[in-house]
């Protein structure tokens, strides 16, 4: 009866450590259907034709509507109201903002191992634009990501990031750090997963952006940051969180920087084909949440 047993016991250690931690994508296939309008590829898997027909018409309807000529009122910093009447989309861009798009490149720090530091990526399927350019990701170490941002803020341009908002959070106080609840202590334990198995393992991903405004520097070196987000003014101090060094370190994952912040090292990564990666991957997490 005992040797039934620890041959029970070893047969499930077994079996529980071949299948525990792998991660098996669910997945169906899918007759896909398609139509193309003036400005859109669409493609369903309802074969009825209802959701071609639905997906056409609007959006066409909705390309139509946001060529449509707005007015635009303003407040200046010393109270001054100002109009602007009869503006389109492309014309606003042109005037009001001082952003080139096109010198924009995104940079991400993804320890993983299908992915080598130094190298370009991009996901595969995650462009919804017809003609438009793919997203490209350079994977460098994560100080990259801090040199460059620190670079813009310095120059009065805030820093879109993208991150895993719900790990070591506080919501009403708006502050984000590793120490900020000690789980290990609470549930007598230790979490040995670092950033690298949290995101294979599926347990950190983006999930949320949000915009760098401010670093706090002693000796050059950043110790907290200062993070704009779009959840109203009844959190933290009047919509502004606080983000500490460390939390930075394990739960960032990309920003959007300016190539003028760029060493001609990273730069050049750029100028390379990107490694397709696949749809479900963690990189591409945040444009589907």
């Amino acid at each position: 009866m005992l040797k039934n047993f620890l041959f029970l016991i070893i047969l499930c250690n077994i079996i529980f450590q071949s299948e525990f931690g792998k991660n098996i994508v669910q997945y169906k296939n899918f007759e896909w259907y398609y139509t193309q309008t003036k400005h859109f590829d669409i493609y369903v898997s309802d074969s009825t034709g209802y959701h071609l027909n639905f997906l056409e018409q609007y959006s066409e309807d909705a390309y139509n509507k946001i060529q449509d000529l707005f007015d635009w009122s303003l407040k200046d910093k010393n109270n001054k109201f100002t109009r602007f009447n009869n503006i389109d989309p492309l014309d606003f861009y042109r005037k009001f903002t001082k952003i080139k798009l096109k010198n924009k490149v995104c940079l991400i720090h993804a320890p993983m191992s299908n992915k080598k530091m130094n190298e370009l990526y991009t996901i595969d399927f995650l462009g919804n634009v017809v003609g438009g350019n793919i997203i490209k990701y350079a994977n460098v170490e994560i100080n990259e990501l801090k040199k460059a941002a620190i670079k813009s803020i310095k120059n009065d341009e805030a820093v879109w990031f993208g991150c895993d908002v719900g790990k070591m959070f506080n919501r009403e106080l708006g502050i984000m750090d590793m120490d900020l609840y000690d789980y290990e202590k609470l549930f007598d334990t230790k979490f040995k997963m670092n950033k690298a198995s949290r995101l294979e393992y599926g347990d950190s991903a983006m999930t949320h952006a949000m915009l760098f405004t401010g670093v706090d520097l002693k000796r050059n070196t950043p110790r907290k940051w200062r993070v704009e987000n779009s959840w109203g003014d009844k959190n933290g101090d009047k919509g502004y969180y606080l983000m500490s060094d460390s939390w930075f370190d394990e739960y960032n994952y990309e920003v959007v920087v300016d190539k003028k912040y760029l060493s001609s090292k990273i730069l050049e990564i750029f100028n390379r084909e990107p490694n397709y990666l696949e749809p479900w991957d963690p990189m591409g997490a945040l444009a589907v949440s």
